[in-house]
């Protein structure tokens, strides 16, 4: 009978024939990962380093060529271009699951089927969550507003247990959809909020906005008088504030300093356009846009929204919608439509992670997700995330990832608030 550690090796070199590919893999549902290709770049120190253009030349000179002939003009005195160096921090993640050694007892004796059967759900399951998680950090990783912002009284708690109700602007169906049993916590600026223990969610509720759960005892009294008296409080998930990227949300809010360039530079600032507490329509749609194309947009775009603002620009098409020939893009009710503006196409999509209040504008190139690795089973050092866990009967998986959301063209990015869907 072999032994625990041949046993261990067969099943290792199983693991890696069955899912050595596996970090090439992208959920379908993974629609901002499509959108943003990962680009791995080597760090200088703890960041990685991109200059940056945020000026011309300006050193110009005039001169008449009729007037004065024969004289010599003097030269302007040289203005260069800006370059500076955007630093960019990369965020770890790393998703862990355990499964039982009976669950492999058929797949010892080299059975890669069988090895297959035993862990396909785990893996797939593991792939999916963490992309979900990537996909989050993506677009609301340092948010202000976190994954959801609590309005005034958005928050009831009693002795150990908490409801939490958000506003429609500040909810996304999809990021709550099989949160049940995830660990959450409650901010307001960087005072956490529930410093005694995770905040545990035991029950979604879609059609109402509101995230129930389980919480500390000795907390629930602050937070639910705070909350009576403040609008200031989010919600992200356990131990990311101050650990995850800057996503797309807080790259274009950002008002003071990002990636470690000021905001003072024209062309490394963020649009923001209202949707003055209305339907999002193509008129607004295009007058948004518009603000990047002053900054110097040009080309085809991603424009991401949420279902239900998906819904109501399907009501509003007209003269600027485009039909693609034998394709299904343009037709009612499918994923993706494509306009025209003025430099190009714009590609809505519909994505259920976007908060209902809001939508993204995007340029489909210059916009990269950079760091030393991208969602795998390669963990740092070489070794794949299948190993023995000590003192338990049984395996672990684990998938790495480090990366982060950068973009060189901020001036180019858009994000509309203010979306009520009617």
């Amino acid at each position: 009978m072999a032994n625990s550690a041949d046993t261990f090796t067969v099943l290792a070199g199983n693991f890696k024939e069955v899912y050595g590919d596996l970090h090439n893999v992208i959920p379908d549902t993974a629609k901002l990962m499509k959108m943003i290709p990962y680009k791995p770049k080597a760090k200088i120190g703890n960041e990685y380093v991109e200059a940056v253009k945020l000026t011309h030349e300006h050193g110009v000179t005039y001169s008449q060529s009729d007037n004065n002939a024969g004289a010599l003009v003097t030269l302007t005195t040289p203005v260069p271009l800006t370059l500076l160096d955007a630093k960019v921090t990369s965020s770890a993640m790393l998703l862990r699951a355990q499964i039982g050694y009976d669950a492999f007892a058929r797949a010892e004796g080299g059975d890669k089927v069988a090895f297959k059967d035993a862990s396909e759900l785990v893996v797939e399951d593991l792939l999916e969550s963490i992309t979900k998680r990537l996909e989050i950090s993506l677009l609301y990783g340092s948010s202000p507003t976190g994954v959801g912002g609590i309005p005034l009284n958005g928050v009831t708690s009693s002795s150990t247990n908490f409801v939490i109700v958000l506003d429609a602007s500040q909810w996304a169906t999809g990021v709550w959809v099989g949160s049940e049993n995830a660990h959450i916590d409650v901010y307001h600026g960087s005072t956490k909020m529930d410093p005694t223990a995770d905040m545990i969610i035991t029950a979604i509720d879609v059609d109402n906005y509101t995230i129930t759960g389980t919480m500390s005892g000795t907390d629930s009294g602050a937070l639910d008088t705070y909350s009576a008296s403040n609008a200031d409080l989010f919600i992200v998930f356990s131990g990311s504030y101050g650990n995850e990227m800057i996503g797309l949300d807080a790259a274009c809010l950002s008002a003071s300093t990002l990636w470690n360039i000021a905001n003072t530079y024209a062309l490394w600032k963020a649009n923001t356009y209202s949707s003055a507490s209305a339907n999002l329509t193509m008129g607004k749609l295009q007058s948004a846009i518009q603000k990047a194309v002053q900054k110097g947009l040009d080309g085809d775009v991603n424009v991401i929204v949420n279902p239900a603002t998906w819904a109501t620009l399907n009501t509003d098409i007209a003269a600027l919608r485009r039909f693609v020939e034998d394709s299904t893009e343009g037709e009612l009710g499918v994923e993706s439509i494509k306009y025209l503006y003025s430099g190009g196409k714009m590609d809505i999509v519909s994505y259920n992670l976007i908060k209902e209040g809001e939508c993204f504008i995007l340029p489909k190139k210059g916009v990269n997700r950079i760091g030393a690795a991208d969602i795998g089973f390669k963990l740092p050092g070489g070794d794949n995330g299948f190993l023995h866990v000590p003192d338990r009967m049984g395996y672990e998986f684990r998938l790495f990832s480090s990366q982060a959301f950068f973009t060189p063209f901020v001036a180019k990015l858009v994000k509309v608030n203010l979306i009520v869907n009617s």
